[in-house]
């Protein structure tokens, strides 16, 4: 007859022993979860605050977006030579200095004082960056100010609404017919109006790819570092945990005769181990997860995937993002 039944109502040693160790395994797994909670509620938040970017209008792109001193660079840069600078387009002398072409044309000192345009304009970049989970309002204003997205041109090319650029696009100015017909009187290089037309737009797409090439470098390097940071928050918290809880638990267990001290300490390292690879694989992914949704993006997991950001992360989003869009809004 089997011990389990010569001990009426008893379980067998083994399996109190197998019970007792499902009961420490239960509560180091409460602890860590508990400890890894708070960790990513802690990274989420900080991750909302770091991404969170002012809405762009006139007055936040001054306030923000906008950089003075490198509009003031690119006319430097432009002059800085003492060859003489001709606006791209119009192929009009320009001076740098506004009472410069005053003195020497009057009142056509427009068609020659040199201004400094944001070719790809910073209305553009924050439009099509508006959902993008992962930039600061800093990186908007880094990407739009950068000294090849600016070209110096006269200030009748840059301002004037009859025939200038103004808040356009490059490719809309280029195929706007009444401002291009209204503007092929004031070219002097010599170029028809259908060549400027093609500069222009040209310009402005080598622009634009240059500055979304920079957002999606810039997209993946934050997200990366972020899910890191997240990641080794969570692995610290939930891997203290369970070392804690785990350490004590083993030394009850050494005081009772029921493991040596090496079994002991080799059984504290390996649950600590793996809380601190659990915790890391989750304060990371969740963050980013949740990040993510926050921004409803399905682009942007796209872009994760081709950048190779790791498959957990990836997997996590797909499989948990109906439950984290609550869980998130908590």
């Amino acid at each position: 007859m089997s011990a389990f039944f010569r001990k009426k109502g008893n379980a067998p040693a083994e399996v109190l022993a197998k019970s007792a160790e499902d009961t420490e395994d239960s509560k180091i797994k409460i602890g860590m979860g508990q400890a890894l909670d708070e960790s990513i509620r802690n990274s989420i938040t900080e991750a909302n605050v770091k991404y969170t970017r002012p809405a762009y209008n006139p007055e936040t792109r001054k306030a923000y977006y906008d950089d003075g001193k490198a509009h003031k660079a690119a006319i430097d840069r432009a002059f800085s030579d003492g060859k003489t600078v001709k606006d791209p387009y119009s192929g009009s002398k320009l001076f740098q200095k506004q009472k410069n072409a005053k003195l020497k044309y009057g009142e056509d000192w427009q068609r020659h004082a040199a201004e400094a345009d944001h070719i790809d304009p910073l209305s553009q970049i924050a439009k099509r960056t508006e959902k993008n989970p992962f930039l600061t309002t800093e990186d908007i204003k880094e990407i739009g100010n950068r000294a090849d997205n600016f070209q110096v041109l006269s200030r009748e090319s840059n301002q004037t609404s009859a025939m200038g650029k103004g808040g356009s696009t490059q490719e809309e100015w280029g195929n706007d017919a009444a401002r291009m017909n209204k503007y092929r009187e004031r070219i002097e290089s010599g170029e028809t109006i259908e060549d400027i037309q093609r500069k222009i737009k040209k310009t402005g797409q080598t622009a634009q790819r240059q500055s979304d090439s920079i957002i999606r470098r810039k997209s993946i390097t934050n997200a990366v570092e972020t899910a890191h940071e997240a990641g080794a928050a969570g692995a610290q918290s939930s891997g203290v945990t369970a070392l804690t809880m785990s350490g004590i638990m083993n030394l009850v267990a050494v005081a009772k005769g029921e493991k040596s001290g090496e079994e002991a300490m080799a059984d504290t390292i390996k649950e600590g181990g793996k809380a601190a690879v659990t915790g890391y694989a989750m304060g990371g992914g969740l963050t980013i997860v949740s990040q993510t949704l926050s921004y409803s993006s399905s682009e942007f997991i796209r872009e994760l995937a081709k950048a190779n950001v790791p498959g957990r992360i990836i997997t996590a989003v797909m499989v948990t993002g109906d439950t984290l869009k609550k869980w998130g809004g908590r």
